[in-house]
């Protein structure tokens, strides 16, 4: 599965729509990601560390199981500038998590 987490062209509250799988299926199912911009160069703070020119991204993977596209995922991405992914919230059907970003090294 694939999952396009940025289109740096799309404007704020804009959407991109992209197949996660070569077939456009998981497991037989007809499934797309449909991603939003709802934040660019905004400032975030993790483990003490701020990051600035942060884009916040939100994608809703969904599937269609006969009546049409129906969300089952939805992730908040947040991609800071020249490091990359700094925090990921997920909410998958009602679980929630969050990933962020503790240590980087850029050589």
């Amino acid at each position: 599965m694939e999952l396009l987490y940025l289109n740096d062209t799309t404007a704020i509250n804009h959407t991109w729509t992209a197949a996660v799988t070569d077939n456009g299926t998981i497991n037989d199912v007809p499934a797309r990601l449909v991603g939003t911009v709802l934040e660019k160069d905004i400032s975030k703070t993790l483990y003490h560390k701020n990051f600035s020119n942060v884009v916040h991204t939100q994608l809703s993977l969904e599937y269609d199981f006969g009546t049409g596209f129906s969300q089952w995922a939805l992730y908040d991405v947040y991609v800071a500038k020249g490091i990359g992914i700094i925090e990921i919230d997920s909410n998958i059907s009602g679980l929630t998590s969050t990933e962020v970003l503790y240590d980087y090294s850029i050589k």
